[in-house]
């Protein structure tokens, strides 16, 4: 162990050795994971406890938290934003498991909508209703806090806000949020829990995992059906953040007891309620720390239970193949009968835990017939003389794709040209760069083509009087170079705008196009190996 030591006392945060203390760390992560590895649970146990009371740990985690805490427009349950050095370094030094946790708030985050849902036709009705609903929500809240201290008004108040918030369920979903400090323990509690399950968890599990991404999930799933058409069981735990066996959880963990603790009371105030099936949320912003860690623990063993019952039924043939991506997976298999009965058996596994499979979307089709996994259309197509897989955007994706595109650009009528700029680019990118790993070129052209026409729709409602060649020239000039991700292109119909500003810079802005980002080919990761490793 590195004799390496900051005295809190006399060295400001602006000054801390981040790379020496992200050093001490990970050597101590990695004599956890080797122990866990050789199953030595004293070495490990007595590891993990040094590593929470280390004070090196406690400052990463305080960093980790205020950096994310900053990025958020709603920081925290009593609004306290940690922003002075002195104020990070005094949370570190006192941060400790004590086994509370403070009581979460909800946050209202709008529900995925589905196609199905949703027609044009009835957009204006729906959106009224939205309106009316968060009116009455709204005054009804108003209400219970003028009449929160009134003694006899306050059941009855309390009641109808509830109710209001029923009926809410139906379009939005309530989030609970942690507070800075709770967050701050459980990054402390992550680094020594992740370590130790890392070293354990299944070579197919690749969600919310350090070294493994969606693209690992999505190349595993071309490894296996490539070679031959498979049977395929795509399945989703229904309301796997809601329903998890609190106490299967803690006898799954067997760690210390002041870590058990410690989780306890967090399940106890309701950490892990309120999130149904959004676990694709949960990578893109997560309010709670510990919490996708916490998931992929009560899951582990899925796949080695699959492959010990293929083995027991079947010794003979070849066993399923299981791909889990947090609380979506799929099971592949060449017969179809095989596929059937690894249902039954997986419904019954998870009983163990307290879940079970979502009904509705429980789908055994062929690769011929086409599935959809994590935003992704995968089947097989008949081309050039033989069976080919194809990868590409889901057709539901690429819906919601462009209708966040159109909202955008509608609540864009006012602002100038660079402003829609700065809005839109992020979320092409950001989309672009989430699909570029599948059969996607062809497809992020007719994407172009339709972003274009919304874009000359908002440019038309701008300049109602202005002549399409006043326009061209405004807001497409020619005969431009355009960079990105360090390639040169030409083309003459890419909005540009810029600005000066208040020192006298001019700067420039223009809107991607998808086509600009093209596909790539992804390496699956190595299963036996892990960077905490």
């Amino acid at each position: 162990m590195s004799r390496f030591y900051i005295d809190t006392q006399t060295i400001p945060w602006e000054q801390i050795p981040w790379p020496k203390v992200e050093a001490v760390v990970f050597k101590l992560q990695t004599r956890i994971y080797q122990a866990s590895r050789s199953d030595n649970m004293d070495k490990m146990r007595a590891l993990q406890f040094r590593l929470i009371r280390n004070l090196h740990a406690r400052l990463l985690a305080v960093r980790q938290v205020t950096r994310e805490n900053q990025r958020k427009k709603d920081p925290d349950i009593y609004k306290k934003l940690v922003a002075s050095g002195s104020q990070k370094i005094e949370m570190a030094r006192g941060l400790q498991l004590d086994g509370k946790a403070t009581p979460v708030r909800q946050m209202i985050i709008a529900k995925p909508r589905k196609e199905e849902e949703h027609p044009r036709k009835l957009r204006a009705k729906k959106k009224s209703r939205f309106c009316c609903a968060f009116s009455a929500l709204g005054a009804t809240k108003r209400r219970v806090n003028q009449a929160r201290f009134a003694p006899g008004k306050w059941k009855a108040k309390n009641n109808l806000y509830f109710f209001f918030r029923t009926k809410l369920r139906v379009f939005f979903s309530f989030w609970p949020i942690c507070v800075i400090e709770d967050r701050a323990k459980q990054a402390l509690i992550k680094m020594a829990l992740e370590t130790e399950w890392e070293a354990r968890f299944e070579p197919n599990s690749y969600g919310f995992r350090p070294g493994r991404s969606y693209q690992d999930a999505i190349k595993a799933i071309f490894d296996a059906i490539r070679a031959k058409p498979k049977y395929v069981l795509n399945a989703d735990i229904s309301k796997c953040f809601d329903r998890i066996d609190h106490q299967a959880l803690l006898n799954k963990l067997k760690t210390l007891p002041n870590l058990a603790k410690q989780v306890e009371a967090w399940l106890k105030v309701n950490l892990m309620t309120g999130l149904g099936n959004n676990a694709q949320y949960m990578e893109r912003g997560t309010y709670r720390v510990i919490f996708p860690l916490l998931v992929n623990i009560a899951l582990h063993g899925m796949e080695t239970a699959l492959t010990e019952w293929s083995l027991e039924a079947y010794p003979k043939g070849p066993t399923p193949i299981l791909v889990r991506y947090a609380n979506d997976f799929v099971v592949l298999h060449q017969s179809e009968e095989i596929i059937e009965q690894a249902q039954a058996f997986l419904r019954e596994w998870l009983k163990c835990m307290g879940l079970e499979l979502h009904s509705e979307k429980i789908q055994v089709v062929d690769t011929g017939s086409g599935f959809q996994f994590l935003g992704f259309s995968i089947n097989h197509i008949w081309k050039w003389g033989k069976v080919r897989t194809l990868i590409t955007p889901s057709r539901e994706s690429r819906r919601r794709f462009l209708e966040d595109m159109r909202r955008a650009i509608q609540l864009s009528k006012g602002k100038a040209a660079y402003q829609l700029i700065i809005t839109l680019v992020p979320r092409i990118v950001g989309w672009g760069n989430y699909f570029k790993y599948s059969e996607c070129n062809n497809l992020f052209r007719r994407l172009d083509h339709d972003i274009f026409q919304k874009i000359r729709a908002w440019v038309y409602r701008r300049h109602p009087t202005w002549g399409r060649d006043r326009i061209k020239q405004k807001y497409f000039p020619e005969k431009r170079s355009w960079l990105f991700n360090k390639k040169v292109y030409q083309d003459n119909w890419i909005l540009y705008d810029s600005r000066t500003t208040a020192f006298g810079v001019k700067r420039e802005y223009y809107l991607v196009k998808l086509s600009w980002i093209a596909s790539h080919k992804h390496m699956l990761a190595r299963q036996d190996k892990s960077p905490i490793k």
